[in-house]
């Protein structure tokens, strides 16, 4: 392969595939509860599904969990894939503590509210749609039982959220993120086919803003003290696409190094959500149960799954 293809321009091509598979989904069937918002001051529609497990009843005090997909995905994806049978089998055989999960659309926003002012998805998630979900499902109280976790582009989000919005979420669960360092996101805003996928120049500013700059994943869970209160749990596979394996591995060490509390899983599998969803009971466990705290941070954990 020509050494001009840099690692971003393969790995954007990669969303470009999933973004045009994800849209021939067909859908067979409606369990989560899918409903519509309009934010304040805006001509946006926001769609949002509820996942509530079997049987459950609006007297059922449970957590949250706000559920960010990944390029190419909505607010269906997590019943598209599957996932919401998964959690039902995983809760029903005691695998899994019972939960409500928001999944909202955040088409290729990148979960961000956006440099030049058009688009708010953080503000939309947690301002609008969650104050409404916990009222209408009877939820238990933030931070404690509000829990974010999120797929590729919904990881990166997932991580955002987790410090940007303080005193929502008490845990965050990122799988396969894309986490930028300082050196890499000027090749990431410079790039055609990014620009050509993502309006970064609109979620970002022309250049990247001073605010993201100053408050990049790297730099936030390692030097503010408010991120070091959400525990953190981050899965990458064993055969992710290349650069994404090289990043989370260069954010764990920096973690580690730095005597963050995390847990760091390598699962077998691919960028698909195929090898993601057997996970998922470990990564709700581990962002509802107390008993699922990180004993020893600094092993590398391999999920044999």
């Amino acid at each position: 392969m020509h050494k001009a293809l840099s690692y971003l321009n393969l790995f954007y091509i990669f969303f470009l595939c999933l973004l045009i598979s994800s849209c021939s989904a067909f859908r067979q069937y409606q369990q989560l509860d899918y409903k519509k918002i309009n934010p304040a001051n805006t001509q946006k529609i926001i769609d949002y599904g509820v996942y509530t497990p079997p049987n459950w009843q609006i007297s059922e005090r449970l957590p949250l969990i706000v559920f960010l997909h990944g390029a190419g995905g909505n607010h269906e994806s997590f019943e598209r894939f599957g996932a919401n049978k998964y959690f039902d089998k995983q809760i029903n055989m005691g695998n899994m503590p019972r939960v409500i999960l928001i999944s909202p659309n955040g088409d290729l926003g990148f979960w961000e509210n956006w440099a030049d002012g058009s688009h708010n998805y953080r503000d939309w998630v947690t301002k609008d749609i969650l104050p409404l979900v916990q009222n209408n499902y009877n939820t238990l109280d933030c931070p404690e039982n509000c829990h974010v976790m999120g797929l590729s582009m919904g990881g990166f989000g997932a991580l955002r959220f987790s410090y940007v919005t303080e005193n929502i979420f008490s845990s965050v669960s990122a799988f396969s993120a894309p986490i930028i360092s300082d050196e890499e996101k000027e090749k990431t805003n410079n790039s055609f086919l990014i620009q050509l996928i993502f309006p970064f120049d609109k979620i970002y500013g022309v250049k990247f803003s001073k605010n993201y700059v100053e408050n990049t994943i790297e730099k936030e869970f390692i030097n503010n003290k408010n991120s070091n209160n959400v525990r953190l749990q981050l899965f990458i596979g064993d055969n992710d696409l290349d650069q994404m394996i090289k990043n989370n591995q260069r954010f764990h060490e920096k973690l580690v190094s730095n005597n963050i509390d995390h847990e760091y899983i390598i699962y077998q599998g691919e960028h698909k959500w195929k090898d993601w969803i057997p996970n998922f009971t470990r990564s709700i466990n581990f962002l509802v149960d107390d008993k699922y705290k990180v004993q020893n941070p600094k092993k590398l954990i391999k999920n044999q799954q």
